[in-house]
């Protein structure tokens, strides 16, 4: 995960914690990282996207953005 950090600047940890399954996906981002909640509820209203995300029991746009652990200066940090 340092390594990830140290070639990706502006880089994420997300852990999917709410499945099933627990894993985690490190991304990194040109910019630092602004979610953008109105943007994320579009993307619910879409029923491909949002069949998709069920299948993962994600239903409602804020369980992403509870997957955020940490943010980009908790991961330096860490």
């Amino acid at each position: 995960m340092k390594s990830f950090q140290h070639v990706f600047t502006h880089a994420t940890v997300w852990f999917m914690n709410h499945t099933h399954t627990n894993f985690g996906i490190l991304i990194a981002t040109p910019e630092r990282l602004v979610i953008d909640y109105s943007r994320l509820e579009a993307g619910f209203s879409n029923n491909t996207t949002k069949q998709s995300l069920a299948e993962i029991i994600l239903t409602e746009p804020m369980q992403i953005v509870h997957c955020l652990h940490p943010d980009e200066d908790g991961y330096r940090q860490g």
